[in-house]
Order: C-alpha cells, then sequence, then structure tokens
C-alpha cells in the first residue's frame, strides 16, 4: 500500500512531499524501534537485579541452614547470581549495540533533513 502510494506522488508536484512524508514515518518508526529495545533493556535490568536480591536471600539462608541443604541453597545462591549477571550483560549488549545507535541513526537522520 505504502509503495503505491509513493510511487503514485510522483505525478506533478507531490513528489518532494511524498518523499518527505516516507523519510518522516521512516525516522519515526526507528525512533519507535528503539524505544521497545529501550524498554526491553530496562526490564533486563531490573530483572537481574532482583534475581541479585534472591541469590542474596539464598546465600543468607544457605548461612542458617544445615548438612546438605546448606549446599543445596549454596548452589542455587550461585545459580542465580550467575543468572543476574547474564541478564546484566543482556541489557548493556541490548544498549551499546541496538538502542543507542538506533537513537543516533535516527537523531543524525532528522538533524541532516533540518537545515
Amino acid at each position: 500500500m505504502m509503495t503505491e502510494q509513493f510511487r503514485d506522488c510522483f505525478i506533478g508536484e507531490k513528489g518532494y512531499e511524498g518523499l518527505k512524508k516516507l523519510i518522516r514515518s521512516g525516522n519515526d518508526l526507528c525512533t519507535d524501534i528503539a524505544k521497545c529495545w529501550q524498554e526491553r533493556c530496562d526490564l533486563e535490568l531490573v530483572y537481574a537485579k532482583g534475581l541479585r536480591k534472591n541469590s542474596e536471600a539464598f546465600q543468607k539462608l544457605s548461612a542458617r541452614s544445615k548438612g546438605s541443604l546448606t549446599q543445596g541453597l549454596a548452589v542455587i545462591s550461585t545459580q542465580t547470581n550467575n543468572e543476574s549477571e547474564a541478564h546484566s550483560v543482556i541489557a548493556n549488549t541490548l544498549l551499546n549495540k541496538i538502542c543507542l545507535p538506533m537513537k543516533n541513526l535516527a537523531d543524525t537522520q532528522l538533524k541532516a533533513r533540518k537545515p
């Protein structure tokens, strides 16, 4: 549908306005996608923080327990902490490799269009 509308704009003086509209909608889409990835990044950070707190709680319980339960809770604490670190890495990767480059691209394109 968009292709037909864009193609039909090149009859007469509508071509420039059609091109501007297409570029603007592409820029808006890029910005919206970057916002969605930023939300995902924020969620990963919140989840990582929650897992870290949970890991600390298991560690405290491990210190209070006796026997094989101590070892089991210590393993759970370690694994939960490892998962927390993995989610932190995911969040940082999303931010540095996707969110920021997309935002910068959209900003650069917007500045390039406006004199």
